[in-house]
């Protein structure tokens, strides 16, 4: 989508808009170079309300965190794990680095192949209620942990209005009957 297009539609906005940019690594279409990235947050944020940033670009970001937190808009920082299950390990170290920098809801997306990828994810929500945590699935649970972790205080839902930003992400119009759901909660076993 070209920026002219970008503006022309922010500037209409009706909804909140979250402004992000994620690489092919991170769920995203295109791989982004810092400078650009840089350049278009910088563009954008003006018509943004909020702003979600991956965690491991910040050290690439500090002009536009700045940015951000001068202009008081709320902030997203997020870790996604498409390609590795988060180990209980690695969720350790992934909070530890998120309370280094102040933001108001920090996002978790980690790969779910069996409930027990779900069990490890959801264990944050129930142990740590005051990080304002938003976390949830990637991979054949994905729409699984979108069921389940909000009733255990995941502060955000993301679904796609057109395509999946990442695997296993449902769309926005994604219905479910009960039968239906058997197949997004145990898509294996363990």
């Amino acid at each position: 989508m070209e920026p002219e297009t970008i503006l022309e539609a922010m500037a209409k906005k009706e909804i909140p808009i979250l402004l992000t940019l994620r690489t092919r690594e991170e769920g995203g279409a295109f791989n982004w170079r810092s400078r650009q990235r840089v350049l278009f947050f910088l563009a954008f944020l003006p018509f943004a309300d909020v702003v979600d940033l991956e965690l491991t670009n910040l050290p690439r970001l500090g002009r536009v965190l700045r940015a951000v937190r001068r202009s008081k808009r709320d902030l997203i920082l997020s870790s996604h794990s498409l390609k590795r299950k988060l180990t209980p390990l690695r969720l350790k170290r992934l909070l530890t680095e998120f309370r280094k920098t102040r933001a108001t809801v920090y996002k978790i997306v980690g790969l779910a192949r069996r409930s027990r990828d779900l069990r490890a994810l959801a264990e944050p929500l129930l142990s740590l209620p005051h990080m304002r945590l938003a976390v949830q699935a990637s991979g054949p649970l994905a729409t699984a942990s979108r069921l389940s972790f909000p009733a255990l205080g995941s502060r955000l839902l993301y679904v796609h209005l057109d395509e999946p930003a990442a695997p296993g992400q449902p769309g926005h119009d994604t219905s479910f009957t009960l039968a239906g759901m058997r197949g997004f909660i145990s898509a294996k076993k363990n």
